[in-house]
């Protein structure tokens, strides 16, 4: 998947407006930054869910870590590896 067709996957359309607005945010702040440059993003976005009373299904993470990934080098992918796993989040290859 890569970030110009992300928004045609129909497991996009599943999710709710006011997550997908954060996403879209997420993507947008992400584009052509390297991870630790996209990290406060990351945080940003998660605070932004919080305060709206929501949060992101492993499903719907699972989605946003394929998109993210695309560009991402190895080293970053590590790096975002081990964020997911502070995070507490599923391990996905």
């Amino acid at each position: 998947m890569t970030r110009t067709n992300w928004a045609n996957d129909p497991a996009v359309r599943k999710i709710d407006i006011r997550k997908l607005s954060v996403l879209m945010a997420l993507i947008n702040q992400s584009e052509g930054k390297s991870f630790n440059e996209m990290i406060p993003a990351i945080i940003e976005a998660n605070k932004n869910l919080t305060s709206m009373g929501l949060a992101f299904t492993n499903d719907e993470i699972r989605l946003i870590f394929d998109i993210l990934k695309t560009d991402m080098s190895d080293a970053e992918l590590q790096q975002f590896n081990k964020l997911r796993t502070l995070m507490n989040l599923p391990n996905w290859t």
